[in-house]
């Protein structure tokens, strides 16, 4: 365990060592890379939103329409058209 830690810690100071050594980029972004950069960032966050709503809401969803099916039936149809 202990072991394990330091070996951890030893990684985090060798890569805070290389980050530190690394020189400045002299790089320009210009307008149309910037907007460029903004809308994928943007388009990656609606595509994460769009992915929870996927794997949650349509199978919450569907539970709810079986349970609500299953309150109806129970009813013996006593609502529904046709009912005197």
């Amino acid at each position: 365990m202990a072991g394990e830690r330091a070996r951890r810690l030893a990684g985090l100071a060798l890569a805070a060592g290389l980050a530190g050594l690394a020189t400045p980029a002299a790089a320009y972004l210009g307008p149309g890379a910037g907007i460029g950069a903004v809308g994928t960032l943007i388009a990656v966050v609606f595509a994460g939103l769009l992915l929870i709503v996927g794997f949650l809401w349509y199978p919450l969803r569907r539970l709810l329409r079986r349970r609500k099916k299953g309150r109806d039936a129970g009813q013996g149809g006593q609502d529904g058209p046709g009912a005197a």
